[in-house]
């Protein structure tokens, strides 16, 4: 079973390989792009922008609207030297489908040609633990930015997107930028590890053509009590709260 401490591993190895097979400029101050960065954040102030702590350690940068973001302020995040802090709030239920979308992506590289990878962007959607205690539900975008007479930088881009978005579970969407941003492909772990049953695919099925709980019991010749249990078993199965987040995933598994 993952862990955090497994996530953290996992991220070092993508790093270093992509430092393997990346050309690496001279390890000039890269510290020139965060004025650059803080200026962004108040144009698009809903995204916390910051540097790859494992790949930068010692020139740790995060925008100062975190706090009001992730419930973390700057400084208080400033003093972990690698991404430890993040993944270690990522929602229990969703370290291993996150070990997944890690393991994918690492694949996904091996497969790619590196002169490639700067015009990746990686996109994850997990849940994170707020400074408060309860969960929100991320956007979390991965980049690297190649810089004149320097290292290149890895960089994140980070939104609470909690009231924009039901929660489906976690997902890994990979994108590549020319001219424009082009979806190559897309993963959810959780269809690797969790099925329909030959009823919940009946229900499913059904409440595809609009049918209310009552009347999939009636076609079904089961009780409404039995297909409103079924529902919510589904529910849960898939971290969804309702029918539409549910029909979401499910069709797109089937």
């Amino acid at each position: 079973m993952s862990n955090h401490l497994s996530l953290v591993r996992k991220a070092q190895t993508i790093i270093t390989y992509l430092n393997d097979h990346l050309f690496q400029g001279s390890r000039n101050d890269i510290t020139q792009v965060f004025s650059m960065m803080q200026t962004l954040q108040n144009v698009f102030p809903q995204w916390v922008l910051m540097s790859c702590p494992a790949q930068h350690p010692g020139v740790f940068f995060i925008t100062d609207n975190c706090k009001h973001i992730l419930g973390y302020g700057a400084e208080e995040l400033s003093v972990y030297s690698h991404s430890d802090f993040l993944l270690s709030r990522i929602h229990e239920d969703d370290l291993e489908d996150m070990h997944r979308c890690f393991s994918f992506i690492e694949s996904f590289l091996k497969e790619t040609m590196p002169y490639e990878y700067m015009s990746l962007r990686f996109m994850l959607q997990y849940r994170f633990r707020h400074s408060e205690g309860h969960f929100i539900s991320i956007h979390h975008e991965k980049a690297i930015l190649p810089l004149d007479n320097s290292e290149p930088l890895y960089y994140s881009v980070i939104k609470d997107v909690t009231h924009e978005l039901v929660f489906t579970g976690v997902k890994l969407e990979i994108y590549k930028h020319n001219s424009v941003l082009t979806k190559i492909t897309e993963y959810y772990p959780g269809s690797d590890h969790v099925r329909l049953s030959k009823r919940e695919q009946e229900i499913v099925e059904l409440m595809q053509t609009g049918l209310s709980t009552k009347q999939i019991a009636h076609r079904l010749q089961i009780s409404q009590h039995t297909a409103r249990n079924i529902k919510q078993k589904m529910f849960e199965k898939y971290k969804v709260n309702n029918s539409i987040a549910l029909l979401n995933k499910t069709v797109y598994q089937q």
